[in-house]
């Protein structure tokens, strides 16, 4: 069952009304989302685990990976722990500089699990000699002082860009501590209008549009690393600015009417944070109300299946799985070579590989 990102206000009761009748519920959502940088507060997540002792949840923080937490650990670890009733998945292909992916549980034996009859472990083949080395030399980096330098100099510049949305009147979907930026321009003639005057003027920018987005909210997706100075921040975000209004007004739409189409793409409680930026943790105010708790009666339900993260959705997958997270135990990781080929997000570390075009390989005994 997916339930839409505008609407996550009913995700407790539709969690609610799936633990009363199947083995287990898994809420699956990006830890920050991929296209707004968005993120759903931490209160409304314990509000979720607190519907049912048969409720878990799955998060791929992919897009929150390096620059954020610890040593690295990523923006959702930063601020929610790692539960027993907690599956943590992400990739090394973005902030990491990299290439494969993680998987990160509290249960041995789910991890135990997931090896043996998990896809990726079943169909993929090792870390190539040049991206293995390439890890190497970014885990170094994660390990030393100079990763906090390089978080610090990135929030630095993601305050400087809400700010300057802020004072430019930049039409941003969501303003938080994310280093994703989505500049709603809505027509997909406005998308390419603007992103072409700013190559004019040296500047490249991701293009989001029809079928990523629909068609009528299209935009800019800027992804700021901690490589970009302050001056080539403020320069960008000017000249957007300095464009919109000639850009908005070459296809025949007003502000107002581009405003209009992005309404309802957040849910409720993530609203109010569109003009300022969020913080990590999140109020009991913030998050939907909580459903009446009912006992949890298990019966036999078909196994689900889960969109890809990265989606602007949250999947709710009722299943029947066998695979318990009791015991806490040392948190166990797993890597596997990443398919995908997603636009990375801010880079916090300086390993790079060059990577060739995907090549087929045929299933490992």
């Amino acid at each position: 069952m997916v339930v839409k990102h505008g609407e996550l206000d009913r995700a407790l009761d539709v969690v609610g009304r799936l633990a009363r009748t199947h083995h287990h519920v898994w809420f699956a959502c990006d830890g920050v989302y991929s296209m707004y940088g968005d993120f759903l507060p931490a209160g409304f997540l314990r509000d979720l685990l607190a519907v049912a002792p048969n409720v878990r949840l799955f998060i791929d923080d992919a897009h929150g990976m390096s620059w954020a937490g610890e040593r690295g650990c990523g923006h959702f670890l930063s601020r929610f722990p790692l539960g027993d009733r907690v599956v943590l998945v992400t990739s090394l292909a973005k902030a990491f500089a990299t290439g494969g992916g993680v998987v990160v549980v509290q249960d041995r034996r789910l991890l135990e699990t997931a090896r043996l009859v998990g896809g990726p472990f079943s169909f993929s083949g090792p870390l190539r000699p040049g991206d293995l080395g390439a890890s190497i030399a970014s885990a170094r980096i994660h390990l030393s002082p100079e990763l906090a330098i390089l978080q610090a100099a990135l929030r630095d510049r993601i305050a400087q860009a809400n700010a300057l949305c802020r004072t430019l009147a930049i039409p941003l979907v969501i303003a938080n501590e994310a280093p994703i930026f989505f500049i709603a321009l809505g027509r997909v003639e406005a998308v390419y209008l603007m992103a072409e005057r700013l190559r004019d003027q040296g500047f490249h920018v991701n293009v989001s549009g029809f079928p990523a987005v629909p068609a009528s909210r299209g935009g800019l997706r800027i992804a700021i690393n901690a490589i970009h100075s302050a001056a080539q921040v403020d320069a960008l975000f000017h000249a957007i600015a300095e464009h919109l209004p000639s850009v908005l007004a070459a296809v025949g739409v007003t502000r107002d009417e581009v405003a209009e189409q992005f309404e309802g793409v957040l849910p409720s409680f993530l609203r109010a944070a569109r003009r300022s930026p969020a913080r990590c943790s999140s109020s009991p105010s913030a998050t939907p109300r909580r459903p009446t708790r009912s006992p949890s009666r298990p019966t036999p339900a078909s196994i689900g299946s889960t969109p890809s993260c990265g989606t602007r959705s949250s999947a709710i997958s009722p299943t029947s799985t066998r695979a318990r997270c009791g015991r806490p135990s040392a948190c166990s990781t797993a890597s596997t070579r990443s398919s995908s080929t997603a636009g990375r997000s801010a880079t916090c570390s300086s390993a790079r590989t060059t990577r060739s075009s995907p090549r087929r390989r045929s299933p490992r005994s």
